[in-house]
């Protein structure tokens, strides 16, 4: 390679860095390079389309030679994806970089919506199109198009609602920037994309604590001088409860990270693994209201699953490593077991019996005592928006409920900054 890609180009090329780049690969890359340079959004899509959809009539013929012979190449079916994802990140790249720009990211991914109907003019024509349907099939146009959904709005349009969308889930991926590593990057990102994907996501998680501190402010002294967006797409009211649920007294004496600070204490003194499971299960559970439902069956699932967790070590000493593997093992049990396997009936039954803030608690605990695996949470809550993605908003509201609470719980007990000193 003779120029070092940004960041977003090299974000999906790590496969495709196996190898250099042909001529004729280089040539196109330069040709984008230039054009993303120099050229509006406009005038790039429409070149973009007229390349890589239509595949004629594209005004350079050297540009046009260039890619009937990269389609013609024999590895073209293994490294055409690659190719056509580097291509559509140069410009990307290109338009992240300013918030007036970045509405074109939807429209360029947009274009693999419309692929022509038509007869294609040649061979080459029928094997760009073949290579293109291919490519919108990958795991990189799936990462890339998730990528696209966070700008199909203007940022001043994204805006709180107190009621349930018609639209799909995957429209609401913007408001939680918790899921943000785990749904928008894959097992190819890059560093540099990862390190693209934290920066969104710190910025919208500031952005969130602000607004967040300034509803509260106003909806807790009553001043209507100045009105502010519920940041949330929970009611007023319940927004207040929650943030008193959140950083108050949760069980009239101690909030969240004093219980879980008392609990790491405790699991100093304890003599055995078993020991520690045992006493697992009585701190998740002693604030939960609804005891009838946490003392009947599902008592016996959880109290089931955690004898089952390695019994091969219930005699040894509880130390940091096997704490923390079980603690991941029961979030995968309360929330959702895996991407592979995205069974959820435990969630699904404990939201509907005991309610969103006291299942989010519940998980609270189990990060704030073991705050390494916070990311793990994180990853749980992926996978559910990723199996629901394409859902009615208004028929999985319980789900949506949830990742509102757990945005707001989240953001209470891990903020860094100082917003929330005065709740």
């Amino acid at each position: 390679m003779t120029q070092q890609l940004s960041a977003f180009e090299s974000a999906t090329y790590i496969n495709y860095k196996r190898r250099e780049a042909t001529g004729e690969e280089q040539m196109l890359f330069s040709h984008l390079q230039e054009l993303a340079r120099a050229e509006s959004p406009e005038y790039l899509i429409g070149c973009f389309k007229t390349l890589f959809i239509d595949g004629c009539d594209y005004p350079q013929p050297e540009i046009v030679d260039c890619i009937h012979r990269i389609v013609d190449f024999d590895s073209a079916e293994i490294e055409f994806k690659h190719i056509i994802t580097r291509s559509c990140y140069i410009l990307v790249n290109r338009w992240l970089q300013n918030s007036q720009t970045q509405a074109y990211i939807p429209e360029l991914v947009g274009l693999f919506e419309n692929l022509p109907t038509g007869a294609p003019t040649s061979w080459t024509s029928q094997r760009l199109r073949t290579l293109v349907k291919a490519f919108i099939a990958s795991e990189q146009y799936r990462t890339l198009h998730k990528l696209s959904r966070m700008f199909e709005r203007p940022a001043e349009d994204r805006v709180a609602s107190a009621q349930p969308a018609e639209e799909n889930l995957e429209e609401l991926i913007n408001r939680y920037p918790y899921l943000y590593e785990h749904y928008l990057l894959n097992e190819d990102s890059s560093k540099n994309q990862r390190r693209e994907i934290r920066s969104m996501k710190k910025k919208e998680e500031e952005k969130y604590e602000s607004q967040l501190s300034r509803f509260i402010d106003g909806y807790s002294f009553g001043d209507t001088t100045e009105a502010v967006n519920n940041p949330t797409l929970l009611p007023d009211e319940e927004v207040s409860k929650l943030v008193n649920h959140f950083t108050g007294k949760v069980d009239g004496l101690n909030t969240y990270q004093e219980l879980a600070d008392q609990f790491r204490v405790y699991c100093q003194l304890l003599r055995s693994f078993k020991a520690f499971k045992d006493s697992l299960y009585e701190y998740l559970t002693a604030s939960v209201d609804d005891l009838k439902y946490i003392n009947g069956q599902f008592k016996q699932r959880l109290h089931k699953y955690l004898q089952n967790t390695t019994p091969e070590n219930d005699d040894h000493k509880p130390t940091e490593v096997l704490m923390m593997a079980t603690c991941r093992r029961v979030l995968s049990f309360l929330i959702v077991e895996s991407e592979q396997q995205p069974k959820h009936y435990v969630f699904y039954d404990l939201v509907n019996n005991i309610g969103s803030s006291a299942v989010v608690g519940m998980l609270l605990k189990i990060v704030l005592f073991c705050r390494p695996i916070k990311p793990f949470l994180e990853q749980r809550f992926a996978i559910l928006f990723q199996h629901y993605h394409g859902w009615k908003q208004e028929k999985i509201w319980w789900l949506v409920r949830s990742l509102e609470t757990m945005n707001l719980a989240l953001s209470l007990n891990f903020s860094t900054s100082n917003l929330y000193l005065s709740l």
